[in-house]
């Protein structure tokens, strides 16, 4: 499968969301949101732009609203109704369905692979109960990411966004993630072209930096730029790991954060 058809399965999904094959009834996309999903590349670059022209940020993104832990576990574990799913794409070009179909199966293995889980052992066997400790608001983040991936650079572009949440937009949607980072690389080349001295605000270059998976404190910073971007181009060509991510602790995380505002 070429590069350009996995982006673009990537991109529908991204326009779609990876809630849109957990649903009771999977929807087939209208010619809008398939058009909105040709266009995702282009959007990309206009939002890396203005993020790159912000000189304070936004403060507008809340905490994610999780759905029932009840629900989504039986609904992860279960999986998508791939039949239904193919019904309901059937209408697109086959490359564009097989490429959507990898990513929506992808995107529901990862969401269950690392959702949190409390079991108790009953008399009638294992119960599973809502974990504690904020476990389950911390998973709401990958959620979020997985239906609605450019959420990221909103979280950047308000200055919260931590490499947790860079990793999910990873681990889900690589070649989008591939696709910021070289807008990264573009426009950041742009902006010291046009001005040498530019540097831009810390809290910028900083979520810029937790994007690309580099230091904004590193000496050799453009170096090490150019290296993110080619890892993450080879990245996007393989098929990511769904293997099991540990939600390690942050001494600030973003949801107690945003819950702060």
């Amino acid at each position: 499968m070429n590069e350009d058809a996995i982006f673009l399965g990537e991109s529908l999904v991204a326009v779609l969301g990876v809630d849109h094959v957990l649903a009771p009834k999977i929807k087939a996309p209208s010619d809008a949101e398939v058009s909105r999903a040709l266009k995702l590349g282009d959007v990309l670059k206009k939002r890396v732009r203005a993020l790159l022209d912000a000189t304070k940020t936004t403060g507008q993104v809340g905490p994610p609203v999780v759905p029932d832990y009840t629900e989504t576990l039986d609904t992860l574990t279960k999986g998508a109704d791939l039949d239904r799913l193919a019904d309901a794409i059937a209408t697109l070009p086959p490359v564009l369905q097989s490429a959507a179909t990898a990513v929506w199966t992808r995107a529901v293995s990862y969401l269950a692979g690392i959702l949190p889980k409390s079991i108790e052992m009953q008399l009638t066997g294992p119960k599973a109960h809502e974990p504690g400790n904020g476990a389950y608001g911390e998973w709401g983040w990958a959620y979020r990411v997985a239906c609605s991936p450019l959420i990221v650079i909103d979280l950047a572009a308000d200055g919260m966004l931590l490499t947790r949440e860079a990793h999910h937009l990873r681990a889900l949607f690589p070649a989008i993630h591939s696709a910021l980072c070289s807008d990264i690389q573009d426009a950041l080349a742009d902006k010291i072209a046009a001005d040498p001295d530019w540097v831009g605000p810390w809290w910028l270059r900083k979520q810029l930096c937790t994007i690309l998976g580099v230091s904004p404190a590193s000496p050799t910073l453009v170096a090490d730029i150019d290296q993110a971007v080619q890892r993450s181009q080879q990245e996007a060509k393989k098929t990511p790991s769904t293997g099991n991510l540990e939600m390690k602790n942050e001494t600030s995380t973003a949801t107690q954060r945003l819950a702060g505002k």
